[in-house]
């Protein structure tokens, strides 16, 4: 299967090429061109086909209506140099890495900033959560593939900037209601109505099942609101306000290989013993505004609440109940000025953010899944504050761009242990960023680049909370991760029907922020900072539209991720592969799509095997994974009518969803559902 799986990247990649020169004077006019798309997470905007940097975009079409909406890994897995893990799990959410970045994460998203509608969606300590976002009116994805805390500070390894519908043609309503295995079930509705200046767009969705392993099982409600009213052609307010609600995501937990391979759905039995899983409640609200000043500037502002509460229970006693209300806020502005003369263009931008985390955290014994007794209680207030210059010079053929971004975080914490005493800890870093790169046309079709960046990465709030020693107080031997990066890539596409890209890079990281596990507390994730990593990768993309209606896409990547000094008390690590990263992932993508009419998707994505911990010592098995939908829409006086179904591991692959990192025991695997089905209808007036 794995050279099955190689030797159709092979093809797509060569048929692409071959394509390319026989249609090279083809003059097709049906499919968007690559630099008419505009990239927003630079902060300048740019024509995708000339940005510095390695940059993936997801646009959403007719196949948003028959994906089965539960996972954003379903509209990025396609994305060279990201890989997903855990889809399956709602209790730890998914865990994304780029190119590294955000591997150790034991639940949600570490190292790698959100940004919803402009808004950031990761909180100031670097901690980032998805579970409220409503996929159904996800219309745009941006990745940049790399580095980027010039751009965005703290907790910046990569960046998904996300943007939501929020401009429609007609006023519309939609029902939509879907079923699949495991108990799943799925209800939304959706409208929205305009006029010459204002829009209003809202969104509710219930989704829930029983899980494919034990005590696996998920509720959650969901609500969207976004409002976008123009005072002019040159302002513009936006506002969003989201609400989430999952009263249930229960959590199955790692078993070891023995366990795995005789009942793949089985739940680790502490898991069970100490009912583990979360509730969590949060609510959103947020609003941005833009201004054209004249003829060539810009001034943009944003402000954002939100309260998230959540009560988890974790597979131990002593401290296995976790209440946590937490209120974070923030604000940021930039101005743009653009200078225009008669052999360039210099856009110039300065800007600040500013964010601030409140969280209160109560611990209490867990009485095999009975809240007992308050065992500590913790106030952690994180602040960040940052400053930034960027600055793009177009020569036309040339492009040159730097930046530099200035960030003060500070953390401070009041705690109080049973049995322990109180302790009060104030830490703060600093960070100065800077990012340089240029890219150049080689032809009206092909620009080569190449850009240096730096990111830095502090520990979030919970990482400093688990202190291996045991003491009250944050762990104040973590330092902040440091990453420095260097990129060279070249892309090309030709007759608006053919696109490719090649990137080469290098990363090389001190003090890692790696997760491990003891025997005294285990279920529990610490933190250590390892020495010094090396990273360095191949990314490889290649599309094709076929039509004007079907279209083939092909992304491979090469990871060789190694810990050049990393010492422990457990072993020397150095010389070693960085765990829950595979050499080899590759994604191919066949889809048809059509206003009208029949549209599916096929995708193939192969995983290669990968570490699940530091030693080198166990190891999750490679898989290729195919699922594919289809759908069929009927419009008929203002209705459309559309039913669609999907399959899941089409071939019934025996794989793992997730791999816990470093995990005690060897309690690394949660298997992945076997083949399974879904299917459902939406109606839209």
């Amino acid at each position: 299967m794995k050279k099955l799986l190689t030797a159709l990247l092979i093809l797509g990649l060569g048929l692409g090429f071959f394509l390319n020169t026989i249609n090279a004077q083809s003059d097709t006019t049906l499919i968007q061109k690559v630099e008419d798309i505009t990239i927003s997470a630079t902060r300048i905007s740019s024509d995708a086909n000339k940005v510095p940097i390695a940059i993936s975009t997801y646009k959403a079409d007719e196949i948003q209506s028959i994906r089965q909406q539960l996972s954003l890994q379903e509209y990025i897995a396609a994305v060279p140099g990201l890989f997903s893990l855990n889809a399956t799990n709602y209790a730890q959410d998914l865990r994304i890495s780029i190119r590294g970045f955000g591997a150790r994460a034991a639940f949600g998203i570490r190292g790698i900033k959100i940004i919803v509608d402009g808004v950031p969606e990761t909180t100031p300590d670097g901690q980032g959560q998805i579970d409220n976002l409503n996929l159904g009116i996800v219309d745009k994805i941006e990745v940049i593939r790399g580095p980027a805390s010039s751009l965005y500070g703290n907790a910046s390894g990569g960046v998904i900037l996300i943007n939501t519908i929020n401009n429609i043609e007609n006023p519309y309503f939609e029902l939509g209601t879907a079923f699949g295995a495991y108990g799943m079930q799925q209800y939304q509705v959706s409208g929205g109505v305009s006029n010459d200046k204002t829009t209003f767009i809202g969104q509710g969705s219930y989704n829930s099942g029983n899980g494919y392993r034990v005590n696996s099982g998920f509720k959650n409600w969901n609500f969207n609101g976004h409002v976008n009213h123009k005072f002019d052609n040159d302002a513009t307010l936006k506002f969003n306000l989201n609400y989430s609600n999952s009263p249930q995501a229960d959590d199955p937990g790692g078993v070891d290989l023995v366990t795995r391979e005789a009942d793949p759905e089985a739940a680790r039995d502490r898991n069970l013993m100490f009912a583990t899983g979360e509730e969590i409640s949060q609510l959103k609200a947020s609003a941005s505004y833009e201004k054209r000043i004249g003829e060539n500037s810009t001034l943009s502002v944003y402000g954002f609440g939100a309260s998230r509460n959540f009560l988890g229970y974790v597979p131990f006693e002593f401290g296995g109940v976790v209440d946590l209300e937490r209120f974070y806020y923030g604000t940021g502005a930039n101005y743009s000025i653009k200078n225009i003369t008669s052999n360039s263009v210099n856009t110039f931008q300065v800007g600040f953010d500013f964010g601030s985390q409140d969280d209160t955290r109560l611990r209490y014994i867990n009485a095999s899944g009975v809240q007992g007794d308050l065992i500590s209680d913790q106030n952690e207030v994180y602040t960040g504050f940052g400053v930034y210059i960027l600055d793009h010079l177009d020569f036309g053929k040339l492009l040159l761009s730097a930046g530099a971004r200035f960030d003060r975080n500070a953390i401070s914490s009041v705690s109080s242990f049973v049995g322990l005493g109180d302790a009060m800890t104030d830490l703060s870093y600093t960070s100065l960023n800077p990012s340089l790169g240029f890219s150049y046309d080689l032809s009206e079709n092909s620009v080569l680049f190449a850009n240096y960046s730096r990111s830095f990465e502090t520990p979030s709030l919970s990482e400093l909370f688990a202190d291996p020693s045991g003491g009250p107080g944050l762990n104040e031997d973590l330092e902040p991760q440091i990453a420095n990066s260097f990129e060279f890539g070249y892309r090309t596409n030709s007759s608006n029907k053919w696109s490719a890209e090649a990137v080469l890079y290098l990363i090389n990281t001190q003090d890692d922020l790696v997760p491990f596990e003891v025997e005294q507390q285990i279920g529990l994730t610490f933190y250590r900072n390892a020495g010094k990593t090396k990273r360095q990768g191949i990314e490889l993309t290649s599309g094709y539209h076929i039509t004007d209606k079907l279209q083939l896409q092909a992304t491979y990547t090469y990871s060789d991720f190694t810990y050049e000094d990393f010492n422990t008390v457990n072993g020397d690590f150095s010389g070693n592969q960085m765990p829950g990263i595979p050499k080899h992932n590759a994604n191919v993508a066949l889809k048809s799509v059509g206003k009208q009419g029949l549209t599916y998707h096929i995708e193939s994505r192969f995983i290669g095997s990968l570490y699940a911990n530091d030693g080198n010592t166990n190891e999750s098995n490679g898989y290729t994974l195919v699922n594919a939908q289809v759908g069929y829409k009927w419009t008929s006086k203002g209705t459309d009518i559309s039913p669609y179904i999907g399959v899941n591991n089409l071939f019934n692959v025996d794989y793992n969803d997730n791999v816990r990192l470093n995990a005690f025991g060897g309690r690394h695997y949660e298997a992945g559902p076997p083949l399974h089905l879904f299917g459902g209808v939406r109606v839209r007036f």
